[in-house]
């Protein structure tokens, strides 16, 4: 019986296996969430700047160092400088806290000269404010003589001032009267409304004081014409011209005296007032002090308030510094071995290597053949 062979067949060519970046992809992106969450801790930037950053640092840190365009590159150095000066910040706060803690007395003792400061400080400013008070007062009081000064000049120059204008309105009447009527009646200048001058005549001599029988007189003259006047007549007309002349030397020498004495009314009204202002500003300036040297007492107290409580809050204070140093280089471990350990590998990331290729295994053609032949 003839053996039949089995036709070789050609082994297919082995499929390359797919390479898995599941894994790969994971941890660089949590590494990504770490960082852009520690670049939000940053008291460097402002919170619109870190907001950003944090933002873009997603996609420059999940692509591979060599295929990072320029400005992903840009963004890398940005997180590793706001990275690096968080990690800064956090060891010298560290340190800052360390170096408390081993100078607490030191703590303890300059709290307490704060406090004898501090109440020295309001034993002082209490005395300023006595002083001030005193200051305010007394000026208080001669501001309130300087306005009753003020107010009895005021008085004694609106009273003098009356008399004054009285003199003065006397001597205008008394020259309205020589020059529109005595004058032009002796000199029988004027004719019409005779009898209404006449009376003025009387009744202003009267009112001046003349005599009445030289105000009879001069009245019977002024109806005539200088040449009908008797020489009685004439005499009485002279005799009334040099009382009216007379009367107005005398009105000249009370507008004088009442002149000097208006202006050393008003003379003495202005230093009054001078004064006053003086007074008033002087008030103002010592009101002023004495509200300052108030407020200084009221910090002052404020300033004892806070040096007695950081004595009463020493060793609390102590405790929670300490609690939050533990806390703080917790922190900086954590931070330091997750935070700065994940950036350096993001900072030089680079495409995984790739997978090595498994060979199927191939059917042994001799061993098929000697299955054939069996058959």
């Amino acid at each position: 019986m003839a053996i039949k062979k089995r036709a070789s067949v050609a082994a297919a060519p082995p499929a390359k296996k797919r390479q898995s970046t599941t894994t790969v992809g994971s941890d660089t992106k949590r590494q990504c969430n770490q960082v852009a969450k520690a670049v939000l801790e940053s008291d460097e930037l402002p919170t619109s700047c870190k907001a950003m950053l944090s933002g873009m640092s997603h996609g420059a840190l999940s692509s591979c160092q060599d295929d990072r365009h320029p400005f992903e590159a840009a963004i890398v150095q940005m997180v590793n400088a706001t990275l690096s000066g968080l990690e800064e910040s956090m060891i010298k706060r560290n340190a800052e806290t360390e170096f408390q803690a081993g100078n607490a007395e030191a703590e303890k003792m300059a709290r307490a000269s704060r406090r004898t400061d501090a109440q020295s400080d309001l034993t002082v400013k209490t005395d300023v404010v006595a002083e001030k008070k005193a200051a305010s007062q007394e000026t208080e009081s001669a501001l309130q003589a300087a306005k009753a000064v003020l107010a009895d000049a005021a008085k004694t120059q609106k009273k003098g001032d009356v008399a004054f204008q009285r003199v003065a309105d006397e001597k205008q009447a008394l020259e309205r009267f020589r020059t529109t009527v005595f004058v032009p009646l002796k000199d029988y200048r004027i004719q019409e409304l005779p009898k209404m001058m006449h009376n003025e005549v009387s009744n202003f001599c009267t009112k001046v004081g003349v005599e009445k029988q030289l105000i009879l007189a001069s009245v019977s003259a002024l109806k005539l014409a200088p040449a009908d006047r008797t020489g009685f007549l004439a005499t009485a007309v002279n005799q009334l011209e040099q009382t009216l002349a007379s009367l107005s030397t005398a009105a000249d020498e009370k507008v004088t005296k009442e002149d000097v004495g208006k202006q050393e009314r008003a003379s003495a009204v202005a230093d009054a007032t001078g004064k006053k202002d003086t007074a008033q500003a002087a008030n103002a300036a010592a009101n002023a002090a004495f509200e300052q040297a108030q407020t200084d007492k009221k910090n002052a107290q404020n300033s004892l308030k806070a040096a007695d409580a950081a004595c009463r809050n020493f060793f609390p204070d102590m405790k929670k510094m300490m609690d939050g140093f533990d806390s703080s280089k917790t922190k900086l471990e954590q931070f330091q071995s997750t935070v700065m350990v994940a950036f350096k590998e993001l900072e030089t990331l680079a495409p995984p290597p790739p997978a090595p290729v498994e060979a199927e295994p191939v059917a042994d053609e001799s061993a098929a053949a000697s299955g054939d032949v069996d058959a």
